[in-house]
């Protein structure tokens, strides 16, 4: 897709805000407010260069077969929702885009979601500005997804003044190298839910609650090496127990609990 009138095309645009009017979200990209900027699905491929997306929900892929989308030197701005989403084993590249004031998420890769995103400045975003994961059943009792877990590489991005955190994994396998992650309005970094998780070279800094935090995250490892970490408001590194161990000792208390009653039982009854 070239710059110019993008993703407007009158004809079309009328004929399938005519067939989406029926659908709870439309499938569709009619270049109008209210619908997605650009949706592929159902065996789709995209290659997207030199395009401003604006004012519509999101720019949208979804596809249970791995095909390979590319998004460059493009401009995602003011979405009513996430800038980006992309889920169901798409490879996506983004190289060199500038991601600010969407309502939610800059980027949201997953569930079950690939993605490689470099280059880019994510910034100003109502919510996260890259959510990666789909390891936990939201709509569940928040039980571990394994299905839904995504895989992401960030190299060289520019992620600040966030409304939430810069970065949140929940849940999948993760590199985070040589990004500059500055003034977001949690953390810098945000990793739980069984992410495995790579944080090298990076300078993060300025972030209201601190510079990374490590929450439930199970038995995944998270390794931290070669980062400048400062200026934070909040601690530089946090960690939380994993709910595991949180789970076990509950139970073992429960466990002693019942073995010191009947402990007192067998004595009175003795």
């Amino acid at each position: 897709m070239q710059r110019g009138r993008g993703v407007y095309q009158s004809l079309k645009c009328k004929v399938d805000h005519q067939s989406s009017l029926s659908m709870s979200f439309a499938n569709k990209s009619i270049g109008e407010v209210g619908f997605a900027g650009v949706c592929v699905s159902n065996g789709g491929t995209a290659y997207v260069d030199r395009v401003c997306l604006t004012d519509v929900v999101a720019v949208v892929f979804c596809n249970w077969k791995r095909f390979l989308y590319e998004i460059r030197n493009c401009t995602i701005s003011n979405m009513r929702q996430m800038g980006l989403k992309q889920e169901k084993e798409v490879l996506l590249k983004l190289l060199i885009i500038q991601f600010n004031k969407n309502q939610s998420h800059g980027v949201n890769i997953g569930p079950n979601g690939y993605g490689y995103i470099s280059g880019n400045i994510i910034e100003e975003n109502g919510a996260e500005g890259v959510w990666c994961g789909g390891n936990v059943d939201l709509l569940g009792n928040n039980d571990i997804v394994e299905g839904g877990a995504s895989r992401a590489v960030l190299i060289d991005n520019i992620i600040r003044q966030n409304g939430l955190s810069g970065i949140s994994f929940d849940g999948g396998f993760f590199e985070v190298k040589g990004n500059l992650i500055h003034s977001n309005w949690l953390w810098g970094i945000m990793v739980k839910s069984r992410s495995y998780t790579y944080i090298q070279n990076n300078e993060i800094c300025e972030n209201k609650c601190g510079g990374i935090r490590i929450g439930h995250n199970y038995t995944a490892a998270v390794f931290i090496d070669g980062n400048t970490i400062r200026d934070h408001t909040g601690p530089g590194i946090y960690t939380v127990n994993s709910i595991h161990n949180l789970f076990g000792k509950v139970k073992e208390e429960n466990t002693n609990g019942k073995n010191i009653k009947r402990s007192q039982l067998q004595m009175e009854t003795a």
